[in-house]
């Protein structure tokens, strides 16, 4: 039997054309960054933050599609991977927690490292509370916490993935 190894544009297309989870969450990214194109100037800030967002949402389902139809013997490197998008969808968060505030008891802070703090939590949906979004990063907070809330368990589909086959291969 031939393994081969499709390319990019061949996955894109299969991803697209193909139905099935990942083509319709890829079709909700797409729709969303249209949205952002008709919400949002085109010269702000927030269109180009959420335009990289809708993009880099759609690589790392891309990276999950691929690692979960994956026939590596190790996939270590979607692993890493989508690891390293968690970190950056969440610094990239902060910073926007950081341009727009967060409130702490009646406050209004703009440090780093509560924003930071504050896209920890909203990214794994734990809420305790000490933070609170201000009025200008509401809607940003529930992207947060939405888009968390659905990569959270690919991600752990992946190294469930992982395990298994393992597991079955002895």
């Amino acid at each position: 039997m031939i393994k081969t190894t499709k390319t990019f544009y061949e996955m894109t297309v299969n991803m697209l054309i193909g139905g099935g989870f990942t083509s319709h969450i890829f079709y909700t990214l797409f729709s969303a960054t249209l949205i952002s194109i008709v919400l949002l100037d085109i010269k702000s800030p927030d269109f180009r933050i959420w335009l990289f967002f809708s993009i880099f949402s759609a690589l790392y389902l891309l990276t999950v599609s691929r690692a979960l139809t994956s026939e590596e013997e190790n996939i270590f490197g979607y692993v890493f991977q989508l690891f390293l998008f968690g970190i950056i969808f969440i610094a990239g968060f902060s910073m926007l927690y950081q341009n727009r505030g967060l409130i702490h008891d009646t406050d209004t802070t703009y440090l780093g490292s509560h924003c930071l703090y504050f896209s920890i939590v909203t990214w794994t949906t734990l809420g305790y509370g000490d933070f609170q979004p201000s009025d200008g990063s509401r809607f940003v907070a529930a992207v947060q916490a939405l888009i968390g809330t659905l990569f959270t368990p690919l991600y752990l589909a992946v190294i469930v993935k992982q395990i298994t086959y393992k597991a079955h291969r002895g």
